[in-house]
């Protein structure tokens, strides 16, 4: 790769060729105890024979049978999927294709999925499978939607403030107040902008009134705050 050396490695003691640098990949060992791990997550559930299971499977869109309900037909079946059956030599069908939907077929017996996912109600055709999923961006998005609708833990009560913090907080309030407050001609400022704004609409309607409301009006004005004004037009 990229003029890099190639050395002999062992897998399965099987003797490979990599490139200098490479990382091997899992031996059968590993590869089969991070499926067993992943058999014990506590969201994939193994499917019995009693089990319901979705009626439909779609043969085109997944490398395994991507498994469908019947409401679901409709959705799955747009314009990416159809593209994927164009994509097959025309003409060609499977012999248990559904008329109405081609690249889906009835599940049977030998298609049933083994596993599900419970958290992304996902079903899954076999062990690797479920690897596959656990570690992919559908799972990981169900986890993530999951955690941010947990219920967050009550926060601590704080114990009651000492008098040096209560008078340590007034002052640090009655100075921003001094800071930032409306004074008198902050106020007569937007008196006077409602005045020449009445006189301006006036000219248009001539009943019309112009209304202050919100901070400037309520005291909770600062002297950066906007100004709202309301036209009144009587009928």
């Amino acid at each position: 790769v990229d003029g890099a050396p190639a050395e002999d490695i062992v897998v399965d003691g099987k003797p490979e060729r990599m490139a200098a640098g490479e990382a091997p990949p899992p031996d059968k060992a590993t590869a089969a105890a991070e499926v067993d791990s992943d058999l014990d997550n506590e969201y994939i559930q193994r499917i019995g024979d009693d089990d319901a299971v979705p009626p439909y499977a779609c043969i085109v869109c997944a490398r395994n049978p991507f498994y469908l309900r019947e409401g679901s037909l409709e959705t799955h079946c747009s314009i990416k999927h159809m593209d994927r059956v164009n994509e097959r030599k025309p003409g060609h069908r499977h012999p248990k294709e559904l008329k109405d939907w081609p690249g889906v077929i009835p599940v049977s017996a030998k298609l049933r999925p083994q596993f599900c996912c419970t958290l992304c109600d996902f079903h899954l055709a076999n062990e690797r499978e479920v690897h596959v999923h656990l570690h992919g961006r559908k799972h990981e998005g169900s986890l993530l939607s999951a955690e941010m609708k947990r219920p967050l833990t009550p926060p601590m009560p704080l114990p009651e403030p000492l008098p040096q913090h209560v008078d340590a907080l007034s002052a640090v309030l009655e100075g921003l107040y001094r800071s930032k407050a409306m004074d008198q001609a902050a106020e007569e400022t937007r008196h006077q902008v409602q005045r020449d704004l009445e006189e301006t609409v006036k000219g248009v309607f001539p009943e019309a009134t112009m209304e202050l409301f919100g901070s400037s009006c309520s005291g909770f004005g600062t002297k950066s705050s906007d100004l709202d004004v309301c036209i009144v037009i009587p009928q």
